[in-house]
Parts: structure tokens; sequence; C-alpha cells
């Protein structure tokens, strides 16, 4: 295949990252986020997937999401009680080799990931085989109203993570 080199490159990165030796010019400066990183080894053990980016999801406070934003706690004022912000979903991204094995698992995780409310899967265009799920985010894409209902979106993500996993297993036997 045209691609075979990059994606050999890209794997053994990979794996190098999640063995905690990443090359210099590796991509990412950390690990998984402590909540993804089970899903993320799990998709890197097949031979034909690599992962390239991801995110667990976060639940902010609206004091921190300023933080973030205005790059410091200095530059925040917020009222007493005024403390739930924001929650962004979890989600990853990964390229292929694209061998038929590769097809047959990418059309059962869009499946998985279709039937999953306000969850996408994706292609991405920056090449033939990479493609891009988010796992969960909030209603309608709005975050969500309350630090509970926040919990939930997190609870659900952790959920459809570890079915994910269980795809994974399915498709290794």
């Amino acid at each position: 295949m045209k691609n075979d080199l990059p994606f050999a490159e890209g794997k053994k990165s990979t794996k190098l990252w999640l063995a905690g030796k990443p090359p210099k010019d590796y991509r990412w400066p950390c690990p998984p986020d402590r909540n993804i990183a089970p899903l993320i080894r799990a998709l890197n053990t097949l031979p034909f997937l690599s992962t390239l980016y991801s995110c667990g999801g976060h639940i902010r406070t609206k004091k921190e999401v300023f933080e973030l934003l205005a790059g410091g706690a200095n530059a925040t004022n917020m009222a007493e009680g005024d403390t739930f912000g924001a929650y962004s979903g979890a989600w990853l991204s990964f390229t292929t080799d694209g061998s038929a094995e590769s097809v047959r698992f990418v059309r059962a995780l869009k499946k998985m990931v279709g039937a999953w409310k306000d969850a996408l899967f994706m292609k991405l265009s920056t090449g033939d085989h990479t493609f891009v799920v988010n796992i969960t985010g909030a209603e309608n894409g709005k975050p969500a109203k309350s630090f509970r209902g926040a919990q939930v979106l997190d609870k659900e993500a952790a959920d459809r993570m570890e079915q994910i996993v269980a795809l994974i297993r399915r498709h290794k036997r």
C-alpha cells in the first residue's frame, strides 16, 4: 500500500508514547487522560490502527474556564456559588492501514457510535483512513446546565469507552 511506511512509523511512535518513551519529535507531550487511557491502549493493540489525539473529557467550573481563557487565576472574579461552567466531551482520532480487517472494524465502530445520542463518527479530510469519534457531548452541542448534568455526561462517556473496548475484544477473536 502507498501509505504503509507513514502508518508503520505512526504506529511505532504511538507504541513508544504509550510505553512512556516517546520520540523527541512526537506530537504528544504528555500521556493520555487517565479515564481514556485504557481505551487508547486497547485501540492500539489492533495491528491495523494507530490513535492520533484524544481527550477523556473534562468537567470544568466557570472559574476554571475563565482562568483558561484569561490565562491566569488573577483574571477571574467569580460570585460565590457560581461554580459550574462546562463539560467537554471525550473524543479520539485514529488512522488505519486501510486493510479489509480495518474496514470491518471501522464499520462496526461507526455503527456503534451512530446508535449513541449526541455522539459523532466522522472521516477526516486529512487522510483516506483517518477518523474522529466524539464519544459524548452535551445535548445539541450545548454545555450541561448543572454540575450533576456534567457528571451524567462524564459517566456516559465512561460507559461508552467500555463498550468500545468490548468491541475491540470481540473484533480480536
